[in-house]
Protein backbone atom coordinates (compact mmCIF):
# COMPACT_ATOMS: atom_id res chain seq x y z
CA UNK A 1 0.00 0.00 0.00
CA UNK A 2 1.09 3.22 -1.06
CA UNK A 3 -0.09 6.54 1.47
CA UNK A 4 1.50 8.99 -2.19
CA UNK A 5 0.98 8.55 -5.20
CA UNK A 6 4.28 9.02 -7.25
CA UNK A 7 4.88 10.93 -9.80
CA UNK A 8 4.12 8.44 -12.71
CA UNK A 9 1.13 6.39 -12.10
CA UNK A 10 1.25 2.94 -11.73
CA UNK A 11 5.02 2.88 -11.41
CA UNK A 12 7.32 3.09 -8.94
CA UNK A 13 11.13 3.68 -9.43
CA UNK A 14 13.66 3.00 -7.21
CA UNK A 15 17.19 3.18 -8.20
CA UNK A 16 17.11 -0.02 -10.91
CA UNK A 17 14.20 -1.62 -9.83
CA UNK A 18 10.89 -0.34 -10.93
CA UNK A 19 7.67 -1.74 -9.38
CA UNK A 20 3.73 -1.26 -10.80
CA UNK A 21 0.85 -1.24 -8.69
CA UNK A 22 -3.05 -0.56 -9.33
CA UNK A 23 -4.04 1.59 -7.31
CA UNK A 24 -2.98 3.91 -4.26
CA UNK A 25 -5.14 4.30 -1.12
CA UNK A 26 -4.20 7.51 0.97
CA UNK A 27 -3.89 8.18 4.83
CA UNK A 28 -7.15 10.53 5.10
CA UNK A 29 -10.99 8.86 6.38
CA UNK A 30 -10.69 5.23 6.33
CA UNK A 31 -8.73 3.87 3.85
CA UNK A 32 -9.57 -0.02 5.23
CA UNK A 33 -13.32 0.92 4.02
CA UNK A 34 -11.95 1.41 0.52
CA UNK A 35 -9.66 -1.40 0.43
CA UNK A 36 -12.18 -3.43 1.61
CA UNK A 37 -14.78 -2.61 -1.33
CA UNK A 38 -11.94 -3.33 -3.72
CA UNK A 39 -9.95 -5.92 -2.72
CA UNK A 40 -11.40 -8.22 0.13
CA UNK A 41 -14.88 -7.75 -0.61
CA UNK A 42 -14.48 -10.32 -3.51
CA UNK A 43 -12.25 -12.33 -1.89
CA UNK A 44 -15.39 -12.90 0.68
CA UNK A 45 -17.95 -14.28 -1.97
CA UNK A 46 -15.25 -16.51 -3.29
CA UNK A 47 -16.11 -19.47 -0.32
CA UNK A 48 -19.66 -19.74 -1.12
CA UNK A 49 -18.71 -20.65 -4.73
CA UNK A 50 -15.97 -23.36 -3.64
CA UNK A 51 -12.95 -21.40 -3.64
CA UNK A 52 -10.21 -20.57 -0.87
CA UNK A 53 -10.10 -17.05 0.05
CA UNK A 54 -6.61 -15.36 1.54
CA UNK A 55 -6.09 -11.82 2.45
CA UNK A 56 -2.47 -10.31 3.73
CA UNK A 57 -1.26 -7.58 5.08
CA UNK A 58 2.92 -7.58 4.50
CA UNK A 59 5.47 -4.54 4.83
CA UNK A 60 7.71 -2.53 6.94
CA UNK A 61 6.85 -2.00 10.59
CA UNK A 62 4.92 1.11 10.71
CA UNK A 63 3.32 1.19 7.46
CA UNK A 64 -0.63 0.88 8.57
CA UNK A 65 -0.56 -2.97 8.41
CA UNK A 66 -2.74 -3.58 11.96
CA UNK A 67 -4.42 0.08 11.38
CA UNK A 68 -5.70 -1.54 7.69
CA UNK A 69 -6.52 -4.80 9.01
CA UNK A 70 -8.08 -3.77 11.94
CA UNK A 71 -7.39 -6.29 14.58
CA UNK A 72 -8.95 -4.26 17.29
CA UNK A 73 -12.38 -5.04 18.46
CA UNK A 74 -13.26 -2.55 20.94
CA UNK A 75 -15.04 1.00 20.36
CA UNK A 76 -12.90 3.59 18.91
CA UNK A 77 -11.23 2.04 17.19
CA UNK A 78 -11.00 1.77 13.32
CA UNK A 79 -13.30 -0.68 11.70
CA UNK A 80 -10.26 -2.83 9.64
CA UNK A 81 -11.15 -5.53 6.61
CA UNK A 82 -10.93 -8.06 9.04
CA UNK A 83 -13.89 -7.11 11.05
CA UNK A 84 -16.10 -6.46 8.24
CA UNK A 85 -14.95 -9.24 6.13
CA UNK A 86 -16.51 -11.64 9.27
CA UNK A 87 -19.28 -9.50 9.21
CA UNK A 88 -20.28 -9.79 5.34
CA UNK A 89 -19.36 -13.09 6.04
CA UNK A 90 -21.73 -14.38 8.45
CA UNK A 91 -24.50 -12.26 6.68
CA UNK A 92 -24.08 -14.19 3.99
CA UNK A 93 -24.06 -17.45 6.07
CA UNK A 94 -27.23 -15.85 7.64
CA UNK A 95 -28.62 -15.21 4.38
CA UNK A 96 -28.26 -18.24 2.95
CA UNK A 97 -28.53 -20.97 6.14
CA UNK A 98 -32.20 -21.89 5.11
CA UNK A 99 -30.66 -23.29 1.77
CA UNK A 100 -27.30 -24.38 2.05
CA UNK A 101 -25.23 -26.40 5.04
CA UNK A 102 -22.15 -24.70 5.61
CA UNK A 103 -18.66 -25.66 7.03
CA UNK A 104 -17.14 -22.44 6.39
CA UNK A 105 -13.16 -22.59 7.60
CA UNK A 106 -11.54 -18.79 8.84
CA UNK A 107 -8.05 -18.80 10.21
CA UNK A 108 -6.69 -15.95 11.49
CA UNK A 109 -2.96 -14.73 12.92
CA UNK A 110 -1.82 -12.11 14.20
CA UNK A 111 2.42 -12.18 14.34
CA UNK A 112 4.32 -9.65 15.84
CA UNK A 113 7.95 -10.01 17.66
CA UNK A 114 7.78 -7.34 20.20
CA UNK A 115 6.34 -5.56 23.02
CA UNK A 116 3.47 -7.58 24.73
CA UNK A 117 2.04 -9.09 21.74
CA UNK A 118 0.47 -13.00 21.03
CA UNK A 119 -0.10 -14.70 18.52
CA UNK A 120 -3.56 -15.37 18.25
CA UNK A 121 -5.34 -17.96 15.70
CA UNK A 122 -8.91 -18.03 15.11
CA UNK A 123 -9.85 -21.23 13.09
CA UNK A 124 -12.90 -23.47 12.11
CA UNK A 125 -15.47 -20.65 12.61
CA UNK A 126 -18.59 -23.70 11.98
CA UNK A 127 -21.66 -24.80 13.69
CA UNK A 128 -20.33 -28.49 12.89
CA UNK A 129 -18.41 -30.63 14.77
CA UNK A 130 -17.12 -32.71 12.19
CA UNK A 131 -14.52 -29.60 11.56
CA UNK A 132 -12.86 -30.12 14.84
CA UNK A 133 -10.09 -32.38 14.17
CA UNK A 134 -9.44 -30.95 10.33
CA UNK A 135 -8.81 -27.85 12.81
CA UNK A 136 -6.69 -29.59 15.12
CA UNK A 137 -4.19 -30.87 12.77
CA UNK A 138 -3.82 -27.66 10.53
CA UNK A 139 -3.16 -25.50 13.10
CA UNK A 140 -2.01 -27.86 16.50
CA UNK A 141 0.57 -25.25 17.58
CA UNK A 142 -2.06 -22.27 17.84
CA UNK A 143 -4.34 -21.35 20.52
CA UNK A 144 -7.79 -21.53 18.63
CA UNK A 145 -11.70 -21.28 19.39
CA UNK A 146 -14.43 -22.38 17.55
CA UNK A 147 -17.37 -20.01 17.08
CA UNK A 148 -20.64 -18.87 15.39
CA UNK A 149 -20.95 -15.12 15.14
CA UNK A 150 -19.09 -11.79 14.98
CA UNK A 151 -20.01 -11.06 18.58
CA UNK A 152 -18.14 -14.35 19.70
CA UNK A 153 -15.42 -13.38 17.45
CA UNK A 154 -14.94 -10.51 18.85
CA UNK A 155 -14.81 -11.52 22.54
CA UNK A 156 -12.26 -14.21 21.14
CA UNK A 157 -10.03 -11.47 20.03
CA UNK A 158 -10.36 -8.96 23.52
CA UNK A 159 -9.09 -12.18 25.80
CA UNK A 160 -6.18 -11.52 27.35
CA UNK A 161 -4.21 -14.91 28.18
CA UNK A 162 -1.24 -14.59 30.89
CA UNK A 163 2.20 -16.22 29.61
CA UNK A 164 1.29 -19.50 31.82
CA UNK A 165 -2.36 -19.89 30.48
CA UNK A 166 -0.60 -19.64 26.59
CA UNK A 167 2.17 -22.22 28.29
CA UNK A 168 -0.55 -24.52 29.53
CA UNK A 169 -2.08 -24.57 26.10
CA UNK A 170 0.81 -25.07 24.36
CA UNK A 171 1.73 -28.01 26.64
CA UNK A 172 -1.75 -29.75 26.67
CA UNK A 173 -1.20 -29.59 22.42
CA UNK A 174 1.69 -31.52 22.89
CA UNK A 175 0.28 -34.40 23.77
CA UNK A 176 -1.56 -34.76 20.89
Amino acid sequence: MLLRPPASAGKVQLGTHSFTFDHVYGSSASPSSSMFEDCVSPLVEGPFQGYNATFLAYGQTGSGKTYTMGTRFKDGYQTGVIRQSMAALFNKIESLQDQIEFQLHVSFIEDSLGGNNRIVMIACVSPADINAEETHNTLKRFWCDRMETTKELEHTLLQDFTDKELHELNKSLDTF
